[in-house]
């Protein structure tokens, strides 16, 4: 904000009172930006929107002031409504002051009563930076998706901790229900990951991923712990890309030639730089099809293909944009495609987020939820955005066929959702996770559920989304249901698993809108389903080579779930008399480990 209308901002916040602005602050949604601005009800902080080193050589990918928003709860740590900042060093048991909150000057102070923007070097500035870049990812996803989104584990506040020890490595860890954020590089100079937006937008997108679809964790398969490695790198690029003064850096540089901007594509670059000797530990310019990630089966790498997918389709967006508005004899900057593609990406790749099954998500499965969501909210499609999608899916190989619609033999094509056997008024199935059990026990049949299977509803909400152009969307209601189904390890590739059992995770998601409409229904089925006999099928394959590679721990009952032996890729619980395989948070060694780490960077 330019210094006049700061000051502007300050003389009219001085003159509001607590119950003024928690008054104004109910109706926050319907004010304006500048609005909020003016009024205190967004917090200016100075951020790194890049990371140091990469902003020592641009400065506008370094230190910017971006806006969060103020919230009566606001206070010291920082600590917020959802988020709470505890910055406990694990390794030299040191628990630094946190950064004050100062009402009066509407800005975080040091523990010397500076403001935190003139002592970067401090840790209440590291504080600060790591809190308000979770804060804004937050915003983001609860904006897109149009509903608060809960966390992957009991409570409502997410620890980040900025300098939780020397290691080469930050990662997210439900139990812990936090973020650890490490420093790494010369122990006398480290080098913080808390100042690396990359790493903290990816670890917050791992948290959040984990809050929509908690059991994501639950290692199925290998497209389903990459599709975690995805989510967080997409998050990193679209929070960048979403920034005006990067796009801006952006437009003056490459024009909306987006894929020569390396900063944009790559994620951690610094982090890149100084552990592995890389300009950045992945990038979405990164060639790799499906084909290529069935062969190597590694999350890390394997993520890229989604991640490249997203970014081909930011790339074309850019240039159908300008094309349309030439057609049409409008003017248009590559500015505006830019901010026009920031947008609508954020909605093409978040959005469908919720209507994905509740488990065992493949690439296939959000490949539909992609389509099936751009159809909701752009039935006509007259500039043919969608068609871009449809191209670059199958041009990553996703789809083996041809990539008519009508053709009959594409993967991408979407079947319309069954009619209900058992109408329901939505009003009264949206009540209560009971009133949607029996939605969905009386059309149990329909939906392929077994008759001697019990399932539970394990998430009923509803969202109010817009379109581009803040276009109120109809609500959508949407019930995700799950079983359990005990697969047996019999065979003696399973080692010293032999014996033991597992589950297949089975269920689905229906989406309705407010009319009582099923728009879209999606499912994992089990035994006696030809689908479900594959997934059994595969479940044990990918244990297997689990077990063969030497990627499992078992976790020891007796010591309340600490890991014994070697800790690896993925944990072995016991629960009720069976295992349950979840994704491991931490990172022993280098960050090469063979691209196994899922929730780590």
């Amino acid at each position: 904000m330019p210094e006049s209308e700061a000051q502007k901002a300050a003389q009219v916040r001085s003159r509001l009172t607590d119950k003024h602005r928690k008054n104004l602050y109910q109706a926050a949604r319907f004010l304006s930006g500048e609005t909020r601005d003016r009024i205190g009800l967004r917090v200016p902080c100075t951020i790194y929107v890049q990371d140091p080193s990469t902003g020592a050589v641009d400065k506008e990918l370094g230190l910017q002031e971006v806006e969060v928003r103020w919230e009566p709860s606001l206070g010291d740590g920082p600590t917020s409504a959802r988020l709470a900042v505890v910055d406990y060093d694990g390794d030299t048991g040191n628990l630094q002051l946190p950064a004050r909150w100062n009402q009066k000057a509407f800005s975080f102070l040091t523990d010397d009563g500076k403001p935190v923007t003139e002592a970067p070097a401090s840790p209440q500035f590291r504080q600060v930076n790591a809190w308000a870049t979770v804060q804004r990812v937050l915003e983001y996803y609860e904006d897109l998706l149009g509903r608060p989104v809960p966390w992957g584990f009991e409570g409502n506040r997410l620890l980040i901790v900025p300098q939780a020890g020397f290691r080469d490595n930050a990662f997210y860890d439900r139990n812990s229900k936090s973020l650890q954020l490490y420093y790494f590089g010369d122990p006398q100079a480290p080098r913080y990951t808390c100042l690396s937006h990359d790493i903290i937008t990816h670890e917050t997108g791992h948290a959040l991923l984990d809050g929509i679809r908690p059991h994501f964790l639950e290692n199925s398969s290998w497209e389903t712990a990459a599709f975690h490695e995805f989510i967080g790198d997409l998050t990193a690029i679209l929070l960048t890309f979403r920034n005006n003064d990067v796009r801006a850096f952006l437009n003056k540089l490459v024009g909306i030639d987006v894929e020569r901007a390396p900063f944009l594509a790559g994620v951690a670059e610094e982090f890149g730089i100084f552990v592995d000797n890389r300009p950045f530990l992945r990038s979405a310019l990164d060639p790799i099809n499906f084909g290529d990630a069935q062969q190597e089966r590694s999350a890390h790498r394997c993520s890229q293909v989604l991640t490249g997918a997203m970014f081909d389709i930011l790339i074309r967006y850019t240039h159908q944009y300008l094309s349309v508005e030439r057609q049409a004899k409008r003017q248009a900057t590559p500015a505006q495609a830019l901010a026009w593609a920031a947008d609508r990406i954020g909605r093409t790749a978040l959005q469908p987020l919720d209507l994905l099954p509740p488990a065992d998500v493949r690439f296939l499965d959000y490949a539909r939820a992609v389509l099936r969501n751009d159809e909701i909210t752009n039935p006509e499609d007259r500039q043919g955005y969608r068609k871009i999608i449809r191209e670059v899916f199958h041009q990553r190989g996703l789809c083996p066929g041809s990539c008519d619609e009508d053709a009959g033999d594409c993967l991408l094509s979407l079947a319309k959702p069954p009619r209900l056997t058992v109408f329901y008024d939505l009003a009264e199935a949206s009540r209560s996770r009971s009133a949607a059990y029996h939605l969905v026990h009386d059309n149990r049949e329909l939906l392929g559920i077994p008759p001697e299977r019990d399932f539970v509803i394990i998430d009923l909400y509803d969202c109010n989304r817009m379109r581009p152009g803040a276009e109120r969307l109809p609500r959508q209601i949407i019930i995700e249901y799950l079983w359990r189904e005990d697969v047996k390890l019999e065979e003696e590739r399973f080692g010293r698993l032999q014996g033991e059992t597992v589950h297949l995770l089975c269920g689905g998601t229906l989406v309705f809108d407010d009319r009582n409409n099923l728009r879209w229904w999606t499912a994992k089925h089990g035994r006696g389903n030809p689908e479900g006999e594959k997934r059994r099928a595969e479940l044990l394959d990918h244990i297997a080579s689990i077990v063969g590679n030497r990627r499992l721990t078992l976790a020891d009952d007796s010591e309340g779930g600490m890991l014994t032996g070697h800790p690896a890729a993925v944990v072995a619980r016991r629960v009720g008399g069976a295992l349950r395989l979840e994704t491991a948070p931490h990172l022993c060694g280098g960050v090469e480990e063979d691209e196994e780490w899922t929730t780590s960077f």
